[in-house]
């Protein structure tokens, strides 16, 4: 998702790190129970990177205030792009949205799910490129998360009950 912004980011002396969540990109679905925050977390750790500046957009962008609010130490700034939030509750179009997007992939029609997630997010004004990097992102996140049935590993308690550390000053 990050391929367009990463390079200019380090051409212009930035230190850039790109994670795939489990079950993303690259990365293979959970086997057992996880945290994608404690896990950004261990590899900013494991990077000796805090703190860094974190950039989330959509659930990534939830998982970026969620490290920050428990790991402050590691977080210097984010840059959110329309994230999740805590105690925030999904209104009828996004529950919606949810519905088709499960009855899409419980009849075995992947590619009208794909197109239902490129349709919602990208809006008419996206090019053909984000289009397709869209696609190709979202079409390998429900091979690789249908193919590991691993439902029962993700997270279900996503931001519930967080609450900042510290407030800014």
């Amino acid at each position: 998702m990050w391929e367009p912004q990463w390079r200019p980011l380090a051409e212009a002396g930035y230190r850039v790190v790109r994670c795939d969540f489990r079950g993303f990109g690259d990365t293979p679905a959970p086997d057992r129970r996880y945290s994608d925050a404690e896990d950004v977390a261990e590899l900013l750790g494991a990077l000796g990177a805090g703190p860094a500046v974190l950039i989330g957009s959509s659930y990534g962008g939830g998982v970026a205030l969620e490290t920050a609010a428990r790991w402050p130490e590691l977080v210097g700034a984010l840059a959110l792009l329309c994230s999740g939030s805590p105690g925030h509750t999904p209104g009828a179009a996004l529950r919606s949205l949810g519905e088709q997007e499960d009855a899409l992939l419980a009849a075995g029609d992947v590619a009208g799910a794909v197109e239902l997630m490129v349709r919602t997010w990208l809006g008419p004004e996206a090019d053909e490129p984000a289009r397709e990097q869209l696609r190709r992102m979202q079409q390998r996140a429900f091979e690789v998360q249908l193919a590991a049935d691993a439902e029962e590993f993700w997270q279900t308690e996503f931001l519930d009950g967080l609450r900042p550390a510290a407030a800014p000053g």
